[in-house]
């Protein structure tokens, strides 16, 4: 278990050249900032999710669940960590956290030999990861661009639509539900 944790350390290390590198614009210092920090934020949340969340099934603590866990939150902010705002990578990872250990336990029951929770690390949180860019973008950052962000338009998720934005895709949802039907 002990070369487990600290391979699991040694990726989280590599994740600060992986997801602030991505923003490929070594002239953006807010945007690599932001990102480094989001990384560490959503990481450490979901670490301890997933932490407590195994504790309260097993009463044990798990560093095992614990690795996957800010693993599963280092895969789940790799897509959103530019236009998440740090709170945002708090809750982003937090989720992941739980739905790693949920996902560890789903296989379990379906009797599916993961013995690492890769599935459930790299499958269920990345799709999580990928969905919740859209839940949670803050819509206050655009796209990188070569010398600094190009914030003309930014990018806005579903909790962060408000006013007529807002209005719009409510209506265009109820009127969905009403004449198109839930399938």
């Amino acid at each position: 278990m002990t070369i487990a944790v600290s391979g699991g350390l040694i990726l989280w290390f590599g994740w600060y050249g992986f997801n602030p590198g991505s923003t490929l614009s070594a002239m953006d210092f807010e945007g690599i900032g932001r990102v480094a920090a989001n990384t560490t934020l959503a990481a450490c949340a979901a670490g301890l999710t997933a932490m407590l969340w195994a504790y309260k099934s097993s009463k044990k603590w798990d560093a095992g669940f614990t690795t996957n866990g800010f693993l599963a939150g280092l895969v789940a902010i790799t897509c959103p960590c530019y236009w998440v705002s740090p709170s945002g990578a708090i809750l982003l990872g937090a989720i992941a956290g739980v739905v790693v250990v949920l996902g560890v336990e789903l296989l379990e029951w379906l009797r599916i030999d993961d013995p690492i929770g890769a599935v459930p690390v790299h499958g269920m949180c990345g799709i999580w990861g990928t969905l919740s860019l859209g839940l949670f973008a803050s819509g206050q950052y655009g796209a990188t661009g070569p010398l600094s962000p190009d914030n003309s338009a930014p990018l806005r998720g579903r909790s962060h639509i408000r006013g007529r934005d807002g209005s719009h895709a409510r209506c265009k949802r109820d009127w969905h539900f009403a004449f198109v039907g839930r399938g």
